[in-house]
């Protein structure tokens, strides 16, 4: 089930377009939470942990159950149980 409220930065690869960008994760209610730009070709779940802070490492990350590859798509993953995570655009090449 998605969580709409989740609090937390989004994550897109250098593939999406700013038109992706803005449709996607435009101003929505008066806030917009900030949109990182991961510049990899495959986007992996223990980079993103300890870019957006989770973790300090991403062994750390990685033994915390946030490993392999982020699906193509759009979608979300929590982090704990505060209401923390991230919304993720991961679109083809």
């Amino acid at each position: 089930m998605l969580n709409y409220h989740l609090q937390g930065p989004n994550v897109v690869n250098y593939h999406a377009t700013q038109e992706d960008i803005d449709c996607l994760f435009g101003d929505m209610g008066g806030s917009v939470e900030p949109v990182v730009v991961m510049n990899v070709n495959s986007l992996r779940w223990d980079e993103i942990a300890v870019e957006c802070k989770f973790f300090p490492s991403k062994g750390q990350a990685r033994k915390n159950g946030w490993e392999g590859f982020v699906p193509l798509g759009f979608g979300q993953r929590k982090f704990g149980n505060k209401g923390k995570g991230v919304w993720y655009f991961n679109p083809e090449n």
